[in-house]
């Protein structure tokens, strides 16, 4: 049985490399139709969204609040922050018992010495 066609936006900040190879690998799926339009036009033209994703580090904030906005599956905001918050993370990691690299949290350079 053929899975149904999902209708994805996927973000970036510009033209890339990186960019264009996440693109590919999401056009492969079978399931994801990936759509590259004036964002203002493609519900318009399109219809709507069933997800919006990103390769993007500095994008993942943003497409999180988008999904949270529009009803979409995805990262909730706060677990984006979470995860990019590195120390917060790794507190979370070992105290879920999965072992992570020692780390201290850096505040100010004095603390370096």
């Amino acid at each position: 049985m053929k899975s149904k066609q999902r209708r994805g936006l996927f973000v970036c900040r510009a033209e890339s490399s990186e960019s264009s190879r996440a693109a590919q690998a999401l056009a492969s799926l079978d399931n994801v139709d990936v759509v590259i339009t004036d964002p203002d036009k493609l519900n318009h033209e399109h219809g709507s969204l069933d997800l919006i994703v990103t390769a993007q580090e500095t994008l993942l904030e943003a497409v999180a609040a988008a999904n949270e906005r529009l009803g979409l599956p995805g990262m909730s905001v706060e677990t984006v922050r979470r995860t990019l918050n590195k120390a917060q993370l790794k507190a979370t990691l070992q105290k879920a018992g999965i072992n992570t690299p020692r780390y201290k949290l850096v505040r100010d350079a004095g603390e370096l010495s």
